[in-house]
Formats: C-alpha cells, structure tokens, sequence
C-alpha cells in the first residue's frame, strides 16, 4: 500500500502504486515505510493520506484517529481467493481459521 504525504512523497508498505495515479495523485517521491502499521501511524500524525482496505482501518476509523474521505471511484473492491494445497489433511484450526474469513468478509460486503 502506498500514501501520500503532505509533502507529496509516497510511501509504501505492500503493492499499489497505480491506484494513487488512478485517482489523479501524483507524488513527486516515494519513501518505502515497512508495514501498513507505520503507514497508518504516519497518516495519525498528520503527515498524509493512504488507500488501505476498511479491514486494515477498523480500529483507527472505530476510534476516530483516521476519518475516510469521500473519493470518486471509492471504494475499490477486490477478489480475494484462499489456496489450499491439495493433499493436506483439513484440521479443524484450518476450518475454525476459514470460517473466520468468511464472517469477516461477509461482514466486509456489508458496508
């Protein structure tokens, strides 16, 4: 995930530089940062904005410490698929852990 800051860097944690340019965005650097964490830290301090899933943000957005912006083209909705390898014995921790996504992914739909 890539944010742009106040000073028109972009800095990244995981995958999406075009989305920004999708949406008219175009920092002039970019700054790598190492995980979605230092970047919502980095937005909580003011120093920019970043395009991360509502599942990345509930806790931030839940206490009010970042607010979503009314965007053109948002949300972005995306498929996601759970691989398997074939031949390996389902446990139950494997089921309790699939349910897991499927409510939370269900509930993600809802919004």
């Amino acid at each position: 995930m890539y944010m742009a800051s106040s000073d028109n860097r972009l800095r990244h944690a995981c995958g999406n530089r075009g989305m920004f340019a999708e949406f008219g965005i175009h920092p002039k650097r970019l700054m790598e940062m190492g995980s979605t964490q230092s970047i919502k830290e980095t937005v909580e301090a003011g120093l920019g904005l970043t395009l991360q899933s509502n599942l990345c943000l509930r806790k931030e957005l839940g206490l009010g410490t970042l607010k979503l912006l009314d965007v053109a083209g948002l949300p972005v909705r995306r498929n996601f698929h759970i691989l398997i390898r074939v031949g390996d014995l389902r446990t139950r921790t494997l089921d309790v852990f699939l349910e897991a996504l499927r409510l939370v992914t269900a509930e993600m739909n809802e919004i």
